[in-house]
């Protein structure tokens, strides 16, 4: 049997991708990359695992990878969030952990 892994990158295709934020779980500083297909406005929303609205980034973003860098100032609490990138054509949701190291 012929296993294979491909790992490739965002560059070129044609759908919407939203990436695990980097590092995750993260101490001081997080960063959320993802792709649009075309430019377009989106929103980042940061929720606590209640559901309650902790941080809003609204912008307009090119074609290609983008990236948003948070803080954990951003978050002001440590724990599990959910965050999720929403343009028109396109909604996911992702986890991440603030830990106080």
């Amino acid at each position: 049997i012929g296993v294979q892994l491909n790992f490739s990158q965002a560059q070129g295709q044609d759908f919407y991708v939203l990436e695990q934020n980097n590092p995750n779980p993260f101490v001081d500083e997080t960063s959320i990359g993802f792709y649009l297909p075309k430019a377009s406005s989106a929103v980042l929303t940061i929720r606590d695992v209640k559901g309650s609205l902790i941080y809003r980034i609204e912008g307009d973003y090119a074609k290609g990878r983008n990236q948003v860098t948070l803080s954990k100032a951003h978050l002001n609490t440590s724990g599990v969030f959910y965050y999720t990138l929403q343009t028109d054509a396109f909604t996911e949701t992702r986890k991440m952990i603030l830990t106080n190291k």
